[in-house]
């Protein structure tokens, strides 16, 4: 009879204590992960800013080869 007391006790108190005790610890978890990504942005930051200017490269031009062949108009046929 303790037994099954206790077992009632806990399955009432564990789901209360979860609902007091959820909404915290969704709070801590994103304030951390707010730090986290703050802290990640400003070492980024820090590291693009203090090499100078961004260097960029010229862009690319696409190689023509003349050398490709002609044109040849083909007709599709019907079976």
């Amino acid at each position: 009879m303790r037994f099954l007391l206790l077992l009632f006790l806990i399955l009432l108190i564990v789901p209360y204590l979860v609902r007091l005790l959820f909404p915290w610890l969704l709070r801590y978890m994103g304030k951390q992960m707010g730090k986290r990504m703050q802290r990640s942005f400003e070492e980024n930051n820090r590291t693009k800013t203090s090499s100078g200017a961004i260097k960029r490269s010229p862009p690319k031009r696409k190689k023509i080869d003349k050398n490709v062949g002609e044109y040849v108009e083909y007709e599709e046929i019907k079976e």
